[in-house]
């Protein structure tokens, strides 16, 4: 989204604005810098407004407020970089900041404003912090142990750091630039001793910081610092050099605490609250995207006349309805995948109404607090099987694996002796001859009973029907 839609259209008005400046011969009086929007943000900063062209990683989180750079803990890093680089050397960038936190703050802390050749983005390996668990492990194995950047860097590093080298709370900035072959150390090279020992922390407003870079009369940058109700400070300054273009602008923070008994809160949280990049160097956009096609019209100082005019204005028609033709598709399906997404919405509002009205009928008016009950006991419920699963599980495993061990017993042939006369073996070896006898006469005597039995139930049998057919005799020589 950071590329397409009405946001990104509005990108490209400070180009067309400029050219038409430019066309009437009015930019070399009244246009000294054009801001680069896609390197400048307000807070909130979402996926509409820019979020796509930052990355973040480590503790810092874009939030409602402002960007938390990092919060009040330590042994954290947090990192926020662009992920296109500046296309001029002639610029500006303005921020506001906060450093918030204790009266005594006990850890070690700095941030750096960081506006370097080597692209950030690419070079950090987030999955292997991730997996390491320990970021500043990771970014020791990284060679990333200079604030989360490498300790040979090419460009300018911009140093706000809380503590002095002795470790007090002495607040100040330092300005260290770069050529790719000297190794900066924190506490050691920074703060350095041109350091400007400045106040930034606990302020009742955001901090505001400029950072000027230009590479005329043999270039020149500097920074400066303001603080609520004062005017600004400069607080780092340096001649003879130029900044090339191509580097890449971001933030990154670490904060230590060697401590042992090292506790949560003991370092400021950091807020990023906007940040607006300027370039003065009018001839170029200064960024990159579908609005540096018109850096070919910038080019020219003035058009000469009203033909050259109206050529202008057909290549820049043609660039916005090329840009149309891009956009219409995408955001065509943009526009699909939310209609989509809002009749998912509506079926699972419609079938969380069904399932309200199912629960009110089954458990009556008070469906509230009896869902809350029979939510509460299939927890309960879920607690008792779970409970001490994980050692029941253990132990059968335990036993599985024990069994497994054990050898299988050897087959053996018993040989039957004979007891000795007088032992117990003896003894219990009559009653048992005794007992199979007496099994074996029940066993006989049983059978002849029931032999016994049946043969009486026939001759009764016989019996009774002889008397009938006798008795049905009689009853009909009655009758008669």
């Amino acid at each position: 989204l950071g590329c397409t839609g009405p946001s990104y259209v509005m990108r490209l008005l400070p180009w067309v604005m400029l050219w038409a400046c430019r066309a009437q011969g009015q930019a070399s009086d009244k246009v000294e810098r054009l801001e680069m929007m896609k390197h400048s943000f307000e807070s909130p900063i979402t996926y509409d407004n820019g979020l796509g062209d930052w990355y973040c990683t480590g503790t810092t989180v874009p939030t409602k407020k402002g960007v938390c750079v990092t919060p009040g803990m330590t042994d954290r890093f947090g990192a926020w970089f662009h992920r296109e680089p500046i296309d001029t050397d002639d610029f500006e960038v303005d921020f506001s900041m906060s450093f918030e936190g204790s009266s005594a703050p006990a850890g070690d802390q700095a941030m750096a404003l960081w506006y370097v050749h080597d692209n950030y983005t690419a070079s950090f390996d987030e999955k292997a912090a991730i997996k390491n668990r320990n970021w500043l492990q990771s970014l020791d194995a990284q060679d990333l142990s200079l604030l989360g950047n490498r300790k040979k860097f090419s460009g300018l590093g911009l140093f706000f750091t809380v503590p002095d080298k002795q470790k007090s709370l002495n607040p100040s900035v330092t300005g260290i630039v770069g050529d790719g072959s000297k190794e900066v150390k924190m506490f050691q090279d920074v703060p350095a001793a041109d350091a400007k020992y400045i106040n930034f922390r606990n302020t009742e407003k955001p901090v505001v910081v400029k950072l000027r870079v230009s590479p005329k009369k043999g270039g020149s940058i500097v920074a400066e610092m303001q603080l609520p109700g004062q005017d600004f400070v400069k607080v780092f300054s340096k001649t003879g050099t130029v900044l090339k273009a191509g580097g890449y602008i971001g933030l990154t923070t670490v904060t230590t605490d060697k401590r042992p008994s090292a506790v949560l809160n003991t370092v400021d949280r950091i807020m990023l609250y906007n940040m607006h990049m300027f370039n003065y160097d009018i001839s170029r956009t200064g960024e990159g995207g579908a609005a540096g096609d018109m850096a070919d019209l910038l080019k020219d100082s003035f058009l000469k006349d009203r033909k050259e005019q109206m050529a202008a204005i057909q290549r820049l028609t043609r660039m916005l309805n090329k840009h149309l033709q891009e956009v219409t598709p995408k955001e065509h399906a943009l526009f699909n995948q939310v209609i989509s997404l809002q009749q998912k919405v509506h079926d699972l509002e419609h079938n969380m109404k069904t399932l309200k009205k199912e629960v009110s009928m089954s458990l009556g008016n008070g469906s509230g607090v009896d869902v809350g009950s029979l939510k509460s006991e299939l927890v309960g419920l879920r607690t008792i099987f779970m409970k001490d699963s994980h050692s029941h599980r253990s132990k059968l495993d335990n036993l599985h694996a024990t069994v497994k061990e054990t050898p299988a017993p050897k087959k053996r042939t018993w040989k039957q002796e004979e007891p000795a006369p007088g032992s117990v073996e003896e003894t219990f070896a009559q009653v048992s001859k005794q007992t199979a006898e007496l099994e074996d006469e029940l066993s006989s005597s049983t059978s002849w009973s029931t032999w016994f039995f049946i043969l009486l139930v026939v001759v009764g049998v016989g019996v009774g029907a002889s008397v009938k057919q006798r008795m049905d005799t009689y009853e009909k020589k009655h009758h008669l």
